[in-house]
């Protein structure tokens, strides 16, 4: 009886341990679960935060790409603007030029046309006064020796 007494209290005791020890495996399961979701929380709210962050810089990278590229496309119309207003007053600058240089050039073919004319006639008066002169000379000529002949007799 007595020794059936003692297994039983044994049993007792065991049983008693076991239970502690999963009570205490319990608390230590429960507090590796609130660690874990700590963990959890904390490693969630970080990544919240950090894509946050990244948003917010790629949101700004994005504003000052497009600020550039405004300000870019701005510089370039108002170089094609210049460039234009440019080749316009070149050309017509050009247009001018050739208009001017026509009108000099008919102007000195009409005055190199003026003078050739000029020259033409006086050459023509250059000849008639030579055939006159040599028509003069000729009569001299003939005249005087009648003069000599007249005053020998």
């Amino acid at each position: 009886m007595h020794c059936l007494h003692k297994d039983h209290h044994d049993g007792m005791k065991s049983r008693r341990v076991s239970r502690k020890v999963s009570r205490k495996s319990r608390r230590v399961s429960r507090k590796m679960r609130k660690v874990s979701r700590k963990v959890s929380r904390r490693m969630s709210r970080k990544m919240r935060k950090v894509s946050r962050k990244s948003r917010r810089m790629s949101r700004r990278i994005s504003r000052k790409m497009r600020k550039v590229s405004r300000r870019v496309s701005r510089k370039m119309r108002k170089v094609s603007r210049k460039s234009r207003r440019m080749s316009r007053r070149v050309s017509r600058k050009m247009s001018k030029v050739s208009r001017k240089s026509r009108r000099m050039s008919r102007r000195v073919s009409r005055k190199m046309s003026k003078v050739s004319r000029k020259s033409r006639r006086m050459s023509r008066k250059m000849s008639k006064v030579s055939r006159k002169s040599r028509r003069m000379s000729r009569r001299k000529d003939a005249g005087y020796g009648m003069d000599m002949d007249m005053d020998m007799m």
